[in-house]
């Protein structure tokens, strides 16, 4: 269709947001909770494109992407290429966190 969506990150703007990542992956996992408790519309867990849930994205308007850490980039692009190939795309970056621990290596790996 020509019905235009926003892909976006951040979990309380989007009607839909899209956790890529396996099932027993518990970063995966804990992404999908923390969208529905940031308020998103709807959350949920794809392993990749083909379980895009295509009926829940129906009157969207901002859908978000998300994905575990050990996503492989491959799968993002994939399902970014399968909404775009459904959907007129604006893609905006969105930092809902940004991150800056450091792990002390154990003694035994330092040199």
């Amino acid at each position: 269709t020509n019905r235009k969506i926003y892909i976006h990150t951040n979990p309380k703007d989007c009607d839909v947001l899209l956790v890529i990542g396996e099932p027993n992956s518990s970063n995966s996992l804990r992404l999908v909770e923390s969208a529905n408790r940031a308020g998103s519309g709807f959350s949920t867990l794809v392993q990749n494109a083909s379980e895009i849930p295509w009926p829940k994205l129906e009157g969207a308007k901002i859908v978000g992407i998300s994905a575990g850490a050990s996503a492989p980039e491959k799968l993002v692009l994939e399902v970014l290429g399968a909404l775009s190939d459904r959907f007129v795309t604006h893609v905006t970056e969105a930092s809902v966190a940004e991150e800056n621990i450091t792990f002390k290596l154990p003694a035994s790996v330092q040199s």
